[in-house]
């Protein structure tokens, strides 16, 4: 595993514990901050990683799949069409010009 693929096992560990601790940190601390310090530790962890970074955009669309498959959750036009449109941004982003 390259040392990209474990920030970004990382980053979706603190993404994923993210809502816990702010529950618990909410009581002594304003929302405000709380809000400041989390989009500060997400930028030192990802803004090395820019582009790798833009690949956590496909986790709505891996758990809408997961929903379907593990908890036979109904997929509409709605879903899928979310999908294509989170898929069609990847493409525009990651898309290199020809030079």
């Amino acid at each position: 595993m390259s040392a990209a693929d474990l920030a970004l096992v990382a980053a979706n560990l603190v993404y994923a514990t993210s809502y816990v601790v702010t529950r618990v940190a909410l009581d002594d601390v304003p929302p405000a901050t709380l809000a400041l310090l989390r989009v500060g530790l997400a930028a030192a962890v990802l803004l090395p990683l820019a582009r790798a970074a833009v690949f956590l955009n496909l986790q709505p669309v891996v758990g809408a799949v997961l929903g379907v498959a593990v908890l036979d959750e109904p997929a509409g036009l709605l879903t899928a069409a979310g999908a294509a449109l989170v898929v069609a941004g990847l493409a525009l982003t990651t898309h290199r010009a020809p030079h």
